[in-house]
């Protein structure tokens, strides 16, 4: 027979089971009303998200990276795309379901990471933060910062494999498990085929498992050795793959991606869209803010701190009346910028990153302890080095719907669990109720502006599973050129958008004839330069050419064409041998209202087909 103890615990794991599946109910269902608040309404219609659509569509047709395709990131993100299309379909909708997919993979991989370490409350705080401001949110006039539609679905595919490799790696930490390295390191191979800026901050988590698990003596040199093999693999295999359609140099390059352009570092520092979007336009002035906003969040921690030390009686009811202070004070945004709470991320980050991983080493010894413990430290290690690119700018909006998620979590579990836990009196519910009912009007602030961008987006912009609900006076101008160009464009017409646009390529199902998709500072600067770019179009030049109204302020260059870094030339060619059909909305970069021209071929240079 069972005795009374065992029964209690069996009793404990089984309440400790339900409230966990309670927590994951919530933020499921929150993830589910969050959809429907937004769906259809993510992707914007001319900017970034058009280019992923147009080149995993053309994967399907036949076409190659880097051989038919100019590209300088890694392969994985577009060919995985060009999977679902060949499964389910070319459309917008297969994306979206598909992507929508991954997020929820990642949500419970996040849930899962928190709640083991920390427990349910903190996992659903971890969750509903997750979903309800970086999952869905638009805080900019360009959608696409979410993970339905993501900028570049490099972004949200390395943050999904980084995840498994630190749950991999914390897994290790219960048993010297071959499987386990070799599952993280083919992940972080993985990640190696985005991006240099995701690879990294990847990287620097795994050196730092790695050596946790070799302190503890949970790792020996067999084990290391068959995570580097495993991360070398899928290079090896990508090369392979790329190298049976091009030309071996071609098929390194791609395989490479970004890091093939690691000698044009000095370009990135001068380029003033990286240079502002990484704070380092003003670096006394933002390490200032970033240290005001590290120290404000100190100080909110230290009045929860003060307030659950001076109350001794009634804390259950001051704990609720706490939150409920917190929350209507904070919520409206008017009274805090909850934008500048994120400038102090790397601070906070940085000290929340530090105190586990000496914890984590601290408890080598207890195996259950550490794969509990080292998935967390993992993550807030991972948040830190995530922030490089936006170091002194650290933001919620635009990059910081990937770049600052980590990080953010890291300091709500922080707040709601470390907290009350280490520093509070009694159980810390005082302290645990602020920090709630201030993460709560955080969401509440966020899905506010999030749903009022949503609101105004009433414009249907193409048709069936290809369909993006828009803000009609930003889409106008484009969702009629497309009407037009849909009605009288020859099935077997060529299309090339300057300077950026391809969207409408994938709508009208018209092929770009050039390699070319995007004709902005940096792939100019990545391809080899304006020359080389017109070369190309005078070699295959197109029959249509569609102009779209493009700002270029964030590159400091002004607008495109007036430039030799922004197209100068470009726009030369194309006013000299294509004739204008047509003109929907402002004049393109003569006038800040969205504009489209639309241009037909004219003549034929000479010596060209």
């Amino acid at each position: 027979m069972m005795d009374r103890s065992d029964g209690g615990a069996v009793d404990t794991r089984q309440t400790v089971r339900n409230s966990a599946w309670a927590g994951a109910f919530l933020v499921s269902v929150f993830f589910l009303g969050m959809c429907a608040l937004s769906w259809g309404k993510w992707a914007d219609i001319f900017v970034d998200f058009g280019n992923e659509l147009y080149l995993a569509w053309r994967l399907t047709e036949g076409d190659q990276l880097y051989r038919d395709i100019a590209y300088r990131h890694g392969p994985l993100p577009h060919y995985v795309n060009a999977i679902w299309f060949h499964v389910f379909g070319v459309s917008i909708r297969t994306l979206a379901l598909a992507n929508l997919l991954l997020f929820a993979g990642i949500s419970a991989l996040v849930f899962r990471l928190v709640h083991r370490a920390r427990g349910v409350v903190a996992a659903t705080v971890a969750g509903m933060v997750l979903v309800g401001i970086f999952g869905f949110g638009q805080y900019v006039s360009i959608a696409n910062y979410n993970y339905v539609t993501p900028y570049q679905h490099a972004q949200t595919h390395a943050l999904l494999l980084t995840l498994v490799m630190i749950s991999a790696l914390g897994g290790a930490s219960q048993g010297r498990v071959v499987a386990r390295f070799v599952t993280s390191g083919v992940c972080l191979g993985l990640v190696f085929l985005t991006k240099i800026e995701l690879f990294v901050p990847a990287a620097v988590t795994a050196a730092v498992g790695l050596g946790v698990l070799l302190r503890a003596g949970r790792a020996t040199t067999r084990h290391l050795a068959g995570f580097v093999a495993a991360v070398i693999a899928p290079f090896v295999l990508a090369f392979a793959a790329l190298s049976s359609a091009m030309p071996a140099g071609t098929a390194l390059i791609g395989a490479l991606g970004n890091w093939s352009q690691l000698g044009d570092g000095g370009a990135v520092l001068a380029d003033a869209f990286y240079v502002a979007g990484a704070g380092l336009d003003d670096v006394v002035a933002n390490t200032l803010r970033m240290i005001v906003a590290a120290l404000g969040v100190a100080a909110f921690a230290g009045a929860c701190v003060t307030l659950d030390r001076l109350v001794s009686a009634r804390r259950a009811a001051v704990a609720a009346a706490a939150a409920f202070v917190a929350f209507t004070a904070l919520a409206s945004g008017v009274l805090f910028d909850w934008g500048g709470v994120a400038r102090g991320l790397p601070v906070l980050c940085a000290f929340a990153a530090t105190s586990w991983c000496l914890a984590c080493l601290r408890r080598g010894g207890d195996g259950p302890a550490l794969e509990r413990e080292l998935p967390l430290a993992l993550f807030a290690v991972y948040g830190v080095v995530l922030l490089a690119k936006i170091l002194l700018a650290a933001r919620i909006e635009q990059y910081g719907f990937v770049l600052a998620m980590p990080a953010t979590l890291a300091l709500c579990v922080a707040l709601v669990a470390d907290l009350p836990a280490r520093f509070s009196a009694g159980g810390g519910e005082i302290s645990r109720a602020m920090a709630i009912g201030a993460i709560a009007a955080a969401l509440f602030f966020f899905v506010s502006v999030s749903s009022s961008f949503y609101a105004r987006k009433t414009l249907a912009v193409g048709t069936g599973a290809d369909t993006v609900m828009a803000w009609p006076r930003r889409a106008r101008p484009l969702a009629t050129a497309l009407e037009v160009l849909d009605a009288q464009l020859p099935s077997s017409a060529s299309l090339l958008v300057m300077p950026e646009g391809v969207s409408l390529n994938y709508w009208l199902r018209r092929v770009n004839p050039t390699p070319y998709t995007l004709f902005l500072p940096a792939e100019l600067a990545a391809f080899g330069g304006e020359q080389r770019m017109l070369e190309a179009i005078r070699r295959a030049p197109p029959d249509f050419v569609v102009l779209v109204n493009r700002p270029g302020d964030e590159f400091g260059l002004g607008p495109f064409g007036s430039d030799p870094r922004f197209g100068r030339e470009l726009l030369r060619y194309v006013e000299g041998a294509y004739r204008r059909i047509a003109k929907f909305g402002a004049e393109p970069f003569r006038e800040v209202l969205p504009g489209v021209v639309v241009m037909q071929r004219e003549r034929l240079e000479p010596g060209t087909p």
